[in-house]
């Protein structure tokens, strides 16, 4: 072989070799995804109007943002004064595919307070990748 027709071979076995790095299968694509976020939560009844014993059904109702328009189910979970949990529930959400924003409604099942106190809520939304938004808290006082 002569001394040019290896040097060409030499110079394109150093470009395919420079150059494969750059290529790939995207190994290094971002998969982070950003969390749904919900604000100004709500409920009804308010404390004013809850008694020991009586059977209640709480609306739920909350603002969300979600860029990836994928949330998918709500939870809740309901604590005692002393910080037991006395209630946990996920439920589907209705969100038309794609929605980004808006304003949700949860409702619980019927619940009966056996005791008087302050309760506290915890609710957050979670979207299809199973990313969870911020927590938003509420308190209610049931009274006798």
């Amino acid at each position: 072989m002569s001394k040019n027709v290896i040097n060409l071979m030499a110079g394109i076995c150093l470009l395919l070799v420079l150059g494969l790095p750059g290529c790939g299968g995207g190994g290094d694509q971002n998969t982070t995804q950003t969390p749904p976020v919900i604000t100004t939560l709500q409920n009804t009844p308010d404390s004013t109007s809850l008694a020991v014993k009586s059977l209640i059904i709480f609306d739920w109702q909350f603002d969300f943002i979600d860029n990836g328009g994928d949330v998918r189910t709500g939870t809740y979970t309901v604590f005692n004064s002393s910080g037991d949990t006395i209630y946990n529930k996920t439920i589907n959400l209705i969100v038309p595919a794609g929605k980004i924003a808006g304003t949700l409604s949860i409702k619980s099942g019927v619940v009966a307070f056996s005791s008087v106190g302050t309760y506290t809520v915890n609710m957050y939304v979670t979207d299809i990748e199973g990313v969870n938004s911020n927590t938003l808290t509420a308190t209610f006082t049931v009274l006798p």
